[in-house]
């Protein structure tokens, strides 16, 4: 494992909705999202299947929908990015 976080919303509140608002209308937003990152699948795996499991986050206050994302992080390079 190489880091774990914990991101908590706080949307400031205005009195009026920017541009950006008003044209995406209603999107969603998560309360609190958990980042886990490692370089060995396996653990990673291990740690959204016990600890961070939908069980275990509804038990620390998530509400029913748990939405959960595996990303891997890929990049290419050339003989010219070498020099």
């Amino acid at each position: 494992m190489t880091g774990a976080h914990l991101l908590i919303t706080d949307t400031p509140r205005t009195a009026a909705p920017t541009a950006k608002q008003r044209i995406r209308s209603a999107d969603a937003a998560a309360d609190w999202v958990v980042l886990i990152s490692g370089y060995e699948s396996d653990a990673v795996e291990l740690a959204l299947e016990t600890g961070l499991g939908t069980a275990a986050l509804r038990n620390l206050g998530a509400q029913e929908t748990v939405t959960r994302g595996r990303y891997a992080l890929a990049f290419a390079m050339t003989p010219g990015d070498l020099e």
